[in-house]
């Protein structure tokens, strides 16, 4: 609309000078015409703006504490199941970072690459410093929601921390979907077998273009 507003006013000009056939009330349409445009379009960049700052800010960790003195590994024995039903349980209000609403949450949607490197930090965290980070990288609204769910089991803290962008790491997790629509995400743990019988826990490592999955 910059060239409207030059040609708005050499048609200015030439109607000053006699050499235009707009009157000057035409000139007057035409500014407001121009205006109107200004404004739409400052009201679509503070609706981009307005989007950019709605976006939650994944900066919160839920942390557990165990009570001083107590063995680490003797404590998360009794609360680990209820933490890891809490870990993957699905909102109804909010979708995951790395799927879609109602899906279950995945250890990437934690903060985490896998379950292995998830137990790892926490019990080496539970054993030095009596605390450690259940899930990372978490909306204040899913670190509130987690906190709630542990804290019949467990005692719970929420602390901000933005070293990481846990955001990208989550939407870098690819999900695939297996026989019947099951969801999966790297880092999952499954039962494979090689058809033989034999069943195996494994990690999934990688999804191929076709599907096929590597454990």
């Amino acid at each position: 609309h910059l060239l409207g507003r030059e040609v708005l006013e050499a048609a200015r000009i030439d109607v000053d000078a006699g050499q235009n056939p707009l009157t000057a009330m035409d000139l007057c349409e035409l500014e407001k015409v121009l205006m109107d445009v200004d404004g739409a379009e400052d009201e679509d960049r503070m609706a981009c703006e307005e989007d950019k700052e709605a976006e939650p800010v994944r900066d919160q960790t839920v942390q557990i504490i165990i009570p001083e003195g107590f063995p680490a590994e003797l404590f998360f024995e009794e609360v680990e199941d209820a933490v890891r039903q809490a870990l993957s349980q699905a909102d109804p209000t909010v979708a995951p970072a790395s799927g879609q609403l109602g899906d279950p949450y995945r250890w990437p949607d934690r903060g985490f690459e896998h379950e292995e490197a998830w137990y790892e930090s926490l019990m080496t965290a539970l054993a030095e410093h009596q605390s450690g980070a259940v899930a990372r990288g978490q909306t204040r609204h899913e670190a509130e929601t987690l906190a709630t769910r542990l804290s019949a089991v467990v005692q719970c803290r929420i602390a901000t921390d933005s070293s990481c962008d846990y955001t990208q790491r989550a939407r870098e997790a690819k999900r695939s979907h297996g026989p019947a629509g099951l969801s999966l995400s790297l880092g999952d743990r499954l039962q494979v077998t090689t058809g033989d019988g034999d069943w195996r826990g494994g990690t999934l490592v990688v999804v191929d273009a076709q599907g096929r999955c590597g454990v």
